[in-house]
């Protein structure tokens, strides 16, 4: 069965900000555009997650700080300007029911309580069926059991990518970082929700293939 496209999600009626809007018009992504206005405060929007969402996160650490630092580098080269005090992602974790998120860390694919990004992160998801959210569930505990480890190196080739442009090839096997495991969560279900794999956090809302649920605030 080959990878499934859906169709984009339909433009959702925003307020009259056209100024605001401009910034980003150079992405092409609404669910995109309609975050930056949400982080502006010019829309208010806060939900729970569903089994399957993704949890995109603020950086809450150092090193999460030095890969949102990247991926602003990355926007700029690519002349998207996003204003002062518009947050960037540094990470992704997995919903899977019962106050419950699968995330890539250091030590490698943890289970982790949900509450712990209340306040800290947005609900990125898609409207499918229930049985397409079991087969992402599904496959987030089926690699969380499968032992995979975190892979620094592919952190250094986003770092290559996002800092100077350059694109080295990643064939590493059973190993991953968080956007990889969110972007092979949602495959399950055909859905490629990056450009690429070997994506980082802030590519899978410029993917277009999720959008935008809402703050998560518990």
């Amino acid at each position: 069965m080959g990878l499934r496209k859906p169709n984009p999600m339909p433009a959702r009626p925003l307020p009259h900000t056209t100024e605001r809007l401009a910034t980003y018009h150079r992405t092409g992504n609404h669910n995109w555009c309609q975050r930056a206005l949400f982080t502006q405060g010019v829309i208010t929007m806060s939900a729970e997650p569903k089994p399957g969402d993704l949890l995109l996160v603020h950086a809450l650490t150092l090193y999460e700080d030095a890969i949102e630092v990247a991926e602003r580098i990355s926007l700029l080269r690519q002349g998207i300007r996003s204003p002062l005090g518009h947050p960037i992602y540094g990470h992704v974790a997995v919903y899977v029911g019962g106050g419950q998120v699968i995330e890539a860390l250091g030590r490698g694919l943890v289970c982790s309580p949900v509450t712990k990004y209340v306040g800290h992160s947005d609900i990125w998801t898609q409207d499918v069926s229930l049985a397409a959210r079991d087969r992402v569930v599904m496959r987030a505990l089926s690699m969380f059991h499968s032992g995979y480890r975190y892979s620094w190196g592919l952190i250094a080739i986003l770092a290559v990518r996002l800092l100077f442009g350059l694109r080295l090839p990643w064939h590493q096997k059973g190993s991953l970082v968080c956007s990889v495991f969110g972007y092979d969560c949602w495959l399950a279900d055909h859905i490629e929700i990056a450009k690429t794999r070997a994506c980082a956090p802030e590519d899978i809302p410029l993917g277009g293939q999720l959008y935008f649920g809402g703050a998560y605030t518990g």
